[in-house]
């Protein structure tokens, strides 16, 4: 960045009134966009118990809802398209945005309603709510496209004399594993594993089970990797410099990432896993906490 440009973010962050946002129960104070940008990015993926409730809907709801963020999303590009041709400023939107019918998930139509309603909020904080609730409806919809291809996958499951078979194409391709979901990549999410109960995972297309024994974390594969793991955080991937190095010659092995995942667990069997991988985690839904929270709190005045 040159030195004109940070003095001219400077100036402009001098002119900016800071905005007061009540997030999660707690007021928060952002005296710049940047600020905001970095809690509302955090707040562009679909939460877990949203997930939950999406995965519970019909075939026809899947669609109707798939209808109704498709056109909140469009609204919202051509706003933004007419902003950006006319220099109307990101306040226009708000005329023209009935919030309460927006999707709601971590507290999007509160914080909107806020930016839209104070008079003295800057347009550099309209623009950065506006962008990164676009993101959000990108991965809702992406979100429901997916569970719609399970929705229509799960009719054609075979009977449970080829479970083998099932099992065998499922592995291959995680996406289609009925039940599972893709971690939200750099995102902490805690999971409750069954005491002394295998439960399979995925890492890329690579199948581990995971099994928590008397404060043990058991890792095994069909490689022949068995680790036990005691409290602590562990990363698990190809690359040596891992605490868990999953090694081997077939293709799932290749397509894992070298830092893959991480796992974080106490002595009380509290589990966390952030994915840090590009080829993706899948894990179950059913392990998933409901009360999972992701929020950075850092260049933020809290009070």
């Amino acid at each position: 960045m040159s030195m004109l440009t940070q003095l001219k973010a400077k100036f402009t962050g001098w002119l900016q009134h800071p905005v007061v946002l009540e997030i999660d129960g707690r007021r928060h104070t952002f005296r710049s966009s940047t600020e905001l940008e970095s809690v509302l990015h955090s707040r562009t993926d679909v939460s877990a118990d949203v997930l939950k409730g999406l995965s519970r809907h019909s075939e026809h709801e899947l669609r109707q809802e798939y209808r109704d963020v498709s056109a909140v999303h469009r609204r919202l590009m051509n706003h933004m398209l007419r902003v950006m041709e006319d220099n109307s400023g990101y306040s226009s939107i708000w005329e023209d945005l009935d919030i309460s019918s927006l999707p709601e998930d971590h507290h999007w139509q509160s914080l909107l309603f806020t930016l839209g309603d104070e008079r003295h909020v800057g347009d550099d904080f309209r623009r950065v709510a506006v962008v990164n609730y676009i993101r959000y409806l990108t991965a809702r919809r992406e979100v429901i496209e997916d569970l719609f291809r399970e929705f229509r996958r799960a009719g054609r499951v075979p009977g449970a004399q080829d479970t083998a078979e099932w099992d065998a194409l499922s592995a291959s391709d995680p996406t289609k594993i009925r039940g599972y979901t893709r971690l939200v990549r750099d995102v902490p999410v805690r999971i409750k594993l069954p005491e002394n109960v295998e439960t399979a995972i995925y890492l890329g297309r690579h199948r581990v089970q995971l099994r928590l024994v008397d404060e043990v974390l058991h890792i095994t594969d069909a490689n022949e990797l068995a680790v036990e793991l005691a409290p602590g955080r562990h990363l698990l991937g190809r690359s040596h410099e891992c605490g868990v190095v999953i090694s081997g010659s077939n293709r799932e092995i290749a397509e894992m990432s070298r830092r893959h995942l991480s796992i974080e667990f106490d002595s009380d069997g509290e589990v966390r896993v952030t994915d840090q991988s590009s080829r993706g985690t899948f894990v179950p839904r059913d392990i998933l906490a409901s009360d999972f929270s992701s929020f950075p709190r850092d260049n933020v005045t809290t009070h």
